[in-house]
């Protein structure tokens, strides 16, 4: 296990039964890293990445080990973005996290503590086509 703590959270909201973020529609994550002192690891590398969902495999943060594999979720979609932790203050990695069509996807950040321990943090987006057609 790590002390330290990854957060991934949306720069704007996300409802997934009204669709939002609306695809093609530009929008980005906020990343924060902290050691276990609570404070910001300023040098870290964090990789964001979009990946294709089935809609029921769960999706979980924490440690690498209590996610499920990404090949649960589908392929990745799209190049991911590495950013530097900024404690959550500036939109980012919006070319790789704005959804190219209509359909679940899994928004995914990993990282790297300091004692060499994989962290991820993730968080499902989109709708279905179906989903869709029966609630545009």
């Amino acid at each position: 296990t790590s002390a330290y703590t990854l957060a991934l959270t949306p720069s704007r909201p996300v409802d997934l039964r009204a669709g939002l973020p609306l695809p093609g529609v530009p929008w980005g994550v906020l990343v924060d890293l902290r050691d276990g002192k609570g404070e910001v690891v300023p040098k870290a590398r964090i990789e964001v990445s979009l990946h294709e969902w089935n809609g029921t495999a769960a999706v979980r943060e924490g440690h690498t080990a209590k996610l499920l594999p990404t090949e649960s979720w589908g392929a990745a979609v799209g190049s991911p973005c590495t950013v530097v932790p900024d404690g959550a203050k500036e939109a980012q990695c919006a070319s790789t996290v704005t959804l190219p069509d209509a359909r679940k996807y899994v928004v995914l950040a990993r990282a790297v503590d300091a004692d060499g321990v994989a962290l991820a943090s993730g968080f499902a987006v989109g709708k279905t086509p179906e989903e869709w057609r029966k609630a545009p």
